[in-house]
């Protein structure tokens, strides 16, 4: 799913850069409600992740440090963002730059699957059920 969420990132930020400025027009309305619904689907997988791959005797920090690149990444995105817009005219770069991040996000996902196939025995693709049982 976390993949899955990337490339909504990708394709919603990719519409945004077709589209024609306008004041009174509503084609940024899809690719805002898919920019919502990725973000929730981030959530819903990213977070269930930690304990599935983490030891119960580390959870805390691997929270901790999750929240923490969490927090970076809220902090030096805007700043990063807001950097680019009062150096440039229009949104063009704004969007390229997060279209950047949204392929960081898809190489992360993909790495991220292949250590879960490699060391975990696929465990992230098991219901939760299946995995407390084990």
């Amino acid at each position: 799913f976390v993949i899955f969420a990337s490339f909504l990132l990708l394709l919603a930020h990719s519409m945004f850069l077709t589209f024609n400025p306008c004041e009174q027009c509503y084609q940024g309305l899809l690719p805002m409600i898919l920019i919502g619904v990725a973000y929730s689907i981030y959530g819903a997988a990213l977070w269930p992740m930690v304990p599935i791959i983490i030891k119960e005797e580390h959870l805390g920090t691997a929270f901790g440090i999750t929240i923490a690149f969490q927090n970076a990444g809220l902090a030096f995105g805007s700043n990063i963002v807001g950097l680019i817009k009062s150096n440039t005219v229009g949104y063009h770069l704004v969007i390229v730059f997060l279209i950047g991040v949204c392929i960081i996000g898809i190489v992360s996902g993909v790495f991220i699957y292949f250590l879960n196939i490699k060391h975990h025995d696929c465990d992230l693709q098991k219901p939760t059920q299946d995995i407390m049982r084990a």
